[in-house]
């Protein structure tokens, strides 16, 4: 069965206002509206069971600025990202999800942009970022990550960010080692000697590339390239069975997680706490790392502890 994605196109009148129809109700769309050089980011809302929602989307400019995320050990030399800028101004503020409690040091920024942390108070002030309707990433060390859709206007009010913790997600990757850490008992050294087949990483290639997210390794990897989901998100695509773009399926010390984007790893495993990681295209994964007839690659990833 093949999927498709309907889509509709409309163009505003003199005053601005546009209206599309035949929209799925109860349901979500993916807007995104754009003139010249400018344009606002892909967005999802919701559409209400009445079929009627008033949506205004802003334009704004921005500038692309080519950034070099290497660490000086190209191997091979990962591409270089973009960020995007601007003159715009947004404020806020982040607290956890399980007691209110403001969350300091918390990433924010606008998707695929540059980005702030947050102070003591949870507080944050994000400036040169590109103006218009955007969406916004938030993420903190033990909570699941958080997009928003803001508009970044003159005379925005302040926004406000509740992120829930992962404990449930981590608890599941929590081992109580005696005498033997996650990776002994995995069979890395095994496969890695026998195989003939994935890519290994040991703790020690990992710190070589002293890197901020775990996410960045990937850059690094044949096979692997950074692209962006309908709703904004960073992911990671291999080549499937099939030839299509996929999302390889990872494996935290044998915990199955499917569709991770990028941020949440980064939040869920720090690179210093990684004691090894495989990675297998389509046709190279073993049996133990395979879920069903997914037909992509794995990544498998085991910690210090």
């Amino acid at each position: 069965m093949d999927r498709q994605t309907a889509s509709r196109v409309a163009t505003s009148a003199e005053n601005g206002r546009f209206v599309l129809c035949d929209v799925p109700s109860p349901g979500s769309v993916i807007l995104q509206a754009g003139i010249g050089p400018d344009s606002s980011d892909r967005f999802e809302t919701d559409v209400p069971a009445s079929g009627f929602l008033r949506r205004d989307v802003y334009l704004g400019d921005e500038t692309a600025t080519a950034v070099d995320t290497g660490s000086g050990i190209q191997d091979p030399a990962p591409p270089a990202s973009r960020v995007r800028t601007g003159r715009g101004r947004l404020v806020g503020s982040v607290i956890a999800a399980d007691g209110g409690w403001p969350l300091p040091g918390a990433r924010v920024g606008v998707v695929n942009g540059g980005y702030t942390q947050t102070n003591a108070r949870g507080q944050w002030v994000l400036t040169g970022a590109p103006s218009g309707t955007r969406v916004l990433e938030v993420r903190a060390p033990g909570y699941l990550s958080v997009h928003r859709v803001v508009d970044i206007v003159d005379g925005a009010g302040p926004v406000h960010v509740t992120l829930p913790r992962l404990a449930a997600v981590l608890d599941t990757l929590r081992v109580v080692a005696r005498s033997r850490s996650p990776l002994a008992l995995s069979g890395f050294e095994e496969r890695r000697r026998t195989s003939g087949a994935g890519r290994f990483l040991t703790a020690e290639d990992i710190e070589r590339r002293r890197l901020w997210d775990t996410s960045q390794l990937f850059d690094y990897i044949p096979g692997l390239r950074r692209s962006r989901s309908e709703t904004g998100e960073d992911v990671f695509l291999m080549a499937s069975a099939f030839g299509e773009g996929c999302v390889p399926t990872v494996f935290i010390n044998g915990q199955v997680f499917q569709n991770l984007a990028g941020p949440d790893l980064d939040v869920m495993i720090e690179p210093r706490h990684i004691a090894a990681m495989e990675v297998y295209r389509a046709t190279q994964v073993p049996p133990q790392f395979q879920v069903g007839m997914s037909g992509c690659g794995s990544i498998v990833v085991w910690t210090k502890k």
